[in-house]
């Protein structure tokens, strides 16, 4: 076989526009447009810059901060047991002990009271009074008492006393108390920057002027007592009750002598739930107020008690 260059066939022929070898090198410098077989194109993509799929991997959900879920320990305390806690547990127990005292021992009561109890007419049915002489000690002196001369005050012997008598012998009375002085020097400083202050208050007192039996006046009168008896028109059931008039209280002795006299009616309550509960003036019970101040402060004494682990934890550690 020679090695003489075939002309490519005509197009048209089903050869491929390629075929054969590369011609020889011709004698002519011009460049030969004949397409090369059997070499890559030169617009063929090599092995590096082929693309490959990127596998990006999915995105951590990260929350926002103030979207982070806090945990509950991260807002209590450690729970090691120490000294001041166990003092603090202690001081939150007691003071819920009188919280609910308090509640359940006095207000709830005069909460359900107010709640059940239902305004009617009492009726009078009779009025009795019952006058008699009382006495009362009106003031006492730092005087030694002649006890073999005046009566001693009680109000069993005085009654029985002359009309004309009017001192009595009353118990023990310290007249005058005497104390000490004692002083406290507080420095604070040092070198030419100290100073000092010093506070005196009184102390180790006792009583230096006493009477085993203090020189004491009484006064004595007319007392009157009235018992009522009165009908519930809500339940008919009859009550009575009583009513004291100090010593010449002429006005006590005039109201209630007219107020009261047979059939005058008034307004008083009662308890559905224990119909012989009458309240003879009338009305609403009335609030504790001295159980709602002392319920009140240990409220807020329990809450100072509660957030002293947070103000102050390093009471607590």
């Amino acid at each position: 076989m020679s090695d003489t260059y075939l002309p490519p066939p005509a197009e048209g022929l089903g050869a491929p526009p390629c075929y054969g070898s590369r011609p020889p090198p011709q004698e002519d410098t011009t460049p030969s447009y004949a397409p090369v077989c059997n070499a890559a194109p030169s617009y063929a993509p090599t092995e590096v810059e082929i693309e490959k799929p990127i596998h990006t991997p999915p995105p951590v959900y990260r929350p926002r901060p103030y979207l982070r879920q806090y945990s509950w320990r991260e807002f209590l305390p450690s729970c090691r047991i120490t000294p001041e806690r166990t003092y603090l547990l202690l001081a939150i127990l007691c003071t819920l002990g009188i919280i609910f005292g308090i509640f359940f021992g006095s207000i709830y009561p005069t909460i359900l009271d107010r709640k059940y109890f239902t305004t009617t007419e009492c009726r009078s049915l009779n009025i009795t009074t019952s006058s008699y002489r009382c006495c009362d000690v009106t003031g006492c002196s730092c005087r030694e008492c002649d006890n073999g001369r005046f009566p001693v005050c009680d109000a069993g012997i005085l009654i029985n006393q002359p009309l004309n008598a009017s001192s009595c012998c009353g118990a023990y009375q310290c007249c005058r108390t005497c104390c000490q002085t004692c002083c406290d020097t507080t420095c604070t400083g040092s070198g030419d920057d100290r100073r000092c202050s010093t506070s005196c208050q009184e102390c180790n007192c006792w009583c230096c002027d006493e009477v085993r039996r203090s020189t004491c006046g009484f006064a004595c009168g007319t007392c009157a007592d009235f018992f009522i008896f009165y009908r519930v028109d809500a339940t008919d059931k009859i009550k009575t009750h009583s009513i004291h008039c100090k010593r010449d209280d002429v006005q006590c002795v005039s109201t209630t002598s007219i107020s009261y006299a047979r059939d005058m009616t008034w307004t008083c309550s009662y308890d559905p739930r224990d119909e012989d509960r009458v309240r003879f003036g009338g009305g609403l019970p009335g609030w504790n107020v001295a159980a709602w101040f002392f319920f009140s402060v240990f409220w807020c004494v329990l809450l100072v008690l509660f957030a002293l682990p947070w103000v102050r934890p390093s009471l607590f550690d």
